[in-house]
């Protein structure tokens, strides 16, 4: 099943190498608003801080990413960054979500412009 989570939210197939660093600072307000997002089945309220290419993800995929967390770790508690950097051009952050049954990571990718250009957990 952990596999499956990891694997089923490749978001990132979205994801254009062709993006610069951009120095996006790390926020926990958004952080939550993508998990809430997903846990809700639909990244549909963050459009507008989203890349083109991630504005094109499938509410379904999405929707089956929020179930699987939820029938795993149950509901969100509170989350922690857990590292920044930059990878291939990227401004990574990865947050550690704990929830009722435990923890898992998220990892955000943003492009130079600021914008969420990948989601992975």
């Amino acid at each position: 099943m952990k596999t499956r989570i990891l694997a089923a939210i490749v978001i990132c197939a979205c994801l254009a190498l062709v993006a610069g660093c951009g120095g996006k600072a790390a926020d926990p307000a958004f952080a939550r608003k993508v998990v809430d997002a997903v846990y809700a089945g639909s990244l549909s309220p963050l459009r507008d801080s989203m890349t083109a290419d991630m504005q094109t993800t499938s509410d379904a995929i999405i929707a089956q990413q929020g179930a699987a967390l939820q029938r795993t770790y149950g509901a969100v508690k509170d989350l922690k960054l857990k590292s920044a950097s930059v990878v291939q051009g990227f401004d990574e952050q990865i947050w550690t979500i704990t929830a009722e049954r435990g923890s898992y990571d998220m990892r955000l990718m943003f492009a130079k412009d600021g914008k969420l250009a990948g989601v992975w957990f």
